[in-house]
């Protein structure tokens, strides 16, 4: 038996024996409100919340029962504005097909999409490791495909024609598969020029929907998208157009701000791993490209023009706290076990006697408790990653997953929920205390991998600029400077800052070529090195080199 089923268990019995006992303050909890003589009390919604911004966070749209639809007041907040014509999501769906959208939220999508059902089958996009698996002959000595031996030919052949410029020669089944994908790529970029992102959140389960089940069906297809683009600019290069290659690249940052647009943690981490194929892929042309000077100095003005990404902060605020409050409240409407399903633990299905006394506590608990601890959670880590300075961030974010571990510990432990209880105003508060633990330690995202994400971003954004301005000085003199401050100000009109260090960002020849790079988490300079082996161990620098590795 589980940890999670003894400590339920204790709250069964913890809650019959101070039932027996009749303890004053636990005796008239959870009795309704009484309202004035000769009305009955209105009834609230299931599980007793209260709907207030102190435990919901929002308090509209309402569902007929009375709790708040998180899932709607996501799809009102994001589908602002939103027209046919200026949706690039329309265009994305016409490019990738309909086979990643669930067949029963088909029709429902494409009508509040304003646009006309997609056959089953089409000239849609083709990833490369399933074009690969159709098209390739085998690996050499083999009779039969094996799985895991494709999956990595794939891989391997797919990260070597975006890492460098490329032929038909070098690799035939590739230059087949873009050519097979041409027009739906065209599409892809097409729909990059439009202005706004949106695909209607429908959920997987749960009528009318849940925010931890919504469908995020063009995610994925768009990063496939993005390696497509990645590939076809490294083919244009090999091929000498640099301009059509730059406009693949521009497509892919274009790509990645769209995808960005959407609410989710997820989106947004998907959306930073687009950037980064569309900046390894610039630093390629200026390298390799043989760009005139103008060319370079268009292309770094381009890139400028582009938005920043959206703050994972301000997902985590809105988006991501919705989804916790929406899981504790379908937890509050269909028992405490829901809480198992919805993180994939052994919750739930720990047996009869457990199962009854998951239902127990389910009503014995003043939901409102986990609600506004969550509340309060996310108040304090949204307020964490708003510091100033990366520094004090830093110590905010260290703080904040300190208390967290500590809340994970807690929900454990059979003497904090004694505790919990004894210094509760009601056993229903008591009991909410420790489900609220229980709901932080399951429901609060990573943050480290998310923020860090995102900064390596920003920094690596940073060097773009630095790495065109090198190639315009490089067909103005025919090398590569000594340092950076050769460029300022014909080539750059300043050296960026470092997002880690505070000091500007670091540059070294290297052979033919260079590396420019930030000092990564660490602060600590490590010569343009990352952490890629045993030399390398402890080495965090984020840096874009070229000559890149060959693989």
């Amino acid at each position: 038996m589980s940890r999670s089923a003894r400590v339920l268990i204790s709250v069964v019995l913890l809650t019959a024996v101070g039932v027996l006992a009749g303890l004053s303050r636990w005796s008239h909890a959870g009795e309704p409100a009484k309202g004035p003589p000769g009305k009955e009390a209105a009834k609230g919604p299931p599980g007793g919340i209260k709907v207030s911004r102190e435990t919901t966070f929002i308090t509209a749209p309402l569902r007929k029962d009375g709790t708040v639809d998180y899932l709607t007041a996501i799809d009102q907040r994001y589908s602002q504005g939103v027209t046919p014509e200026n949706n690039a999501a329309v265009l994305l769906l016409q490019a990738f097909g309909p086979a990643d959208v669930l067949e029963p939220f088909r029709e429902r999508l494409f009508q509040r999409l304003g646009m006309a059902p997609l056959p089953e089958k089409g000239p849609y996009l083709e990833e490369f490791t399933a074009y690969f698996k159709r098209k390739s002959p085998g690996p050499p000595g083999r009779r039969e495909w094996q799985e895991p031996d494709v999956s990595q030919m794939a891989y391997d052949e797919l990260r070597r024609i975006m890492d460098r410029p490329w032929s038909k020669k070098d690799s035939p089944i590739a230059a087949a598969w873009l050519q097979e994908n041409d027009k739906p790529l065209d599409l892809v970029v097409a729909a990059t020029k439009r202005p706004r992102f949106y695909v209607p959140p429908m959920a997987s389960r749960d009528e009318p929907g849940m925010v931890i089940a919504v469908l995020l069906p063009n995610v994925q297809n768009s990063r496939d998208a993005a390696h497509a683009l990645g590939a076809r600019a490294m083919f244009r290069i090999g091929a000498g157009k640099c301009d059509e290659a730059w406009q693949d690249l521009l497509a892919c940052h274009r790509l990645a701000r769209l995808v960005d647009q959407g609410p989710t943690l997820v989106e947004g981490l998907v959306a930073v791993a687009i950037e980064g194929i569309a900046i390894q892929g610039n630093a390629v042309l200026a390298h390799e490209g043989k760009l005139t000077p103008e060319q370079a100095r268009r292309f770094a003005a381009e890139f400028r023009k582009l938005p920043p990404l959206a703050k994972m902060v301000d997902r985590i605020n809105w988006a991501e706290r919705l989804v916790y409050l929406d899981c504790v409240l379908v937890a509050s409407r269909k028992g405490i076990g829901q809480i198992g399903g919805l993180t994939g633990s052994s919750l739930g299905r720990e047996g009869r006697f457990v199962s009854f006394a998951q239902r127990v506590v389910t009503f014995l608990v003043d939901w409102n408790e986990p609600m506004r601890m969550g509340n309060q959670w996310y108040d304090r880590l949204v307020a964490a990653l708003s510091k100033p300075s990366r520094k004090e961030r830093d110590a905010a974010v260290a703080e904040f997953e300190r208390d967290l571990k500590k809340v994970a510990a807690d929900a454990k432990d059979p003497r904090v929920l004694l505790a919990n209880i004894a210094s509760a105003d009601s056993l229903r508060g008591g009991l909410g205390r420790q489900v609220g633990n229980v709901c932080i330690a399951l429901f609060m995202p990573a943050l480290s991998a998310c923020t860090n994400a995102e900064d390596r971003c920003t920094a690596s954004e940073s060097m773009v600029p630095v790495v065109f301005a090198l190639a315009a000085y490089r067909a103005d003199h025919g090398s590569y400077p000594a340092d950076l401050a050769a460029l300022v100000p014909k080539y750059l009109p300043a050296i960026p800052v470092d997002l880690f260090s505070g000091g500007p960002v670091r540059y070294k020849r290297e052979d033919k070529g260079y590396v420019v790079y930030s000092v990564g988490i660490n602060r600590k300079d490590d010569g343009g090195r990352a952490f890629e082996g045993p030399d390398t161990e402890g080495c965090d620098d984020y840096a874009i080199r070229v000559p890149g590795k060959r693989k």
